[in-house]
């Protein structure tokens, strides 16, 4: 087994001398190259590497494939500016509320926990009472550890009057505005 056959002529070549060495070490380049040996390029029509007649200087062999040459970007080159973010604010910091804001009547909202009765509460449909309600729960839970049992469930299966003259009543209350505003200006 010291012979290889020459694919060009046919003969047997020993592997120790220099065409058999030659032989074989194209063999080798061959098989890791999977067969392809021919140069790369650009396909116009899929813009992907193929065996092309030509190199054109986009696409390399690898593996016994054609892949494209990609360019590392320089270490110096500049990168894009980041737009600036905005700061960010402590929770406390974003709810404080100024008392002298408050009783001028500048401030209508405070947050969600409290703000002014859009329109008499005999003249609230059951859909906005629980929309209502539903504002007044989030914001609450948003802002204290305490859970408030105003579930959709319940909502949804407690009596319009009581929705209206109990429950809503209080969230509209001078009471209730006093509650938010404590919380607000609260040190947590």
């Amino acid at each position: 087994m010291n012979f290889i056959v020459n694919p060009i002529n046919k003969k047997k070549i020993s592997i120790f001398g220099k065409v058999g060495k030659n032989i074989l070490k194209n063999y080798i380049l061959f098989f890791k190259n999977g067969g392809h040996s021919e140069p790369c390029a650009v396909n116009k029509k899929t813009k992907r590497c193929a065996k092309s007649g030509k190199n054109d200087g986009n696409c390399k062999l690898k593996n016994g494939r054609c892949v494209k040459i990609t360019t590392k970007t320089p270490a110096g080159k500049p990168k894009k500016p980041r737009k600036p973010r905005k700061p960010r604010t402590s929770l406390r910091a974003s709810l404080m509320v100024s008392p002298k804001r408050l009783r001028s009547g500048s401030q209508k909202k405070i947050g969600g926990l409290w703000y002014e009765q859009p329109k008499p509460l005999e003249d609230m449909s059951r859909a906005e009472i629980i929309g209502h309600l539903r504002k007044f729960r989030n914001a609450w839970e948003k802002v204290t550890p305490k859970k408030i049992d105003l579930s959709n469930e319940r909502l949804s299966h407690e009596t319009t009057d009581f929705l209206r003259y109990t429950l809503l009543e209080h969230y509209f209350s001078e009471e209730s505005k006093q509650q938010a505003i404590d919380i607000y200006n609260a040190e947590w």
